[in-house]
């Protein structure tokens, strides 16, 4: 019993931008990618969050996905979109990507966003903070197979609190609370 309480005193403390930056990584692995997504390396932009593309900077020389290196792009113009497996748009930055999103919703990219609107501008996923626990809602309606994939192949336990509305399925995996 003692040991386990010493574990616990000694557990380390993750930013909210560096657990942001696992599960982007952590959700290349829950897809089942199309035939059509872009062959090696496997690349993830982000849009308006440098904290989180530092963290990802930090993980990217030990990840790979699918035996493909993985490739940290900043993204802010379409171009920047080519080859691209996930989107990123970071928080206060969905006004100003507009572009690159309508850009990525016609390509095999899946979208994570990190606010309240979201779902709403076309994201698969939004990040959500919820009593210190970095959390996140699937969408449905922006592609259900990419909900499928998801939630066969997680390995923590999905509850849903219920339809947030028609479009959208609020998933709370709470993996980290905040210090």
């Amino acid at each position: 019993m003692f040991a386990l309480g010493a574990s616990l005193a000694h557990a380390e403390t993750f930013s909210l931008e560096a657990v942001k930056a696992a599960f982007l990584y952590r959700f290349a692995s829950y897809v089942e990618w199309p035939a059509d997504s872009p062959s090696s390396p496997f690349v993830i932009a982000v849009a308006g969050d440098e904290d989180v593309a530092k963290q990802l900077e930090e993980l990217v020389p030990r990840m790979v996905v699918n035996h493909q290196p993985v490739q940290l792009r900043r993204a802010a113009r379409v171009a920047d979109l080519d080859g691209v497996h996930i989107l990123y748009v970071g928080p206060e930055a969905l006004a100003r990507t507009r572009a690159l999103r309508t850009a990525a919703l016609e390509r095999p990219i899946l979208m994570v966003t990190d606010d309240d609107h979201g779902l709403d501008a076309g994201a698969v996923i939004n990040f959500v903070e919820a009593k210190r626990n970095v959390r996140f809602e699937i969408s449905l309606i922006a592609s259900p197979s990419f909900f499928e994939s998801f939630t066969s192949v997680l390995a923590t336990p999905i509850s849903f609190s219920g339809l947030r509305s028609m479009s959208r399925v609020r998933s709370f995996v709470g993996v980290h609370e905040m210090p």
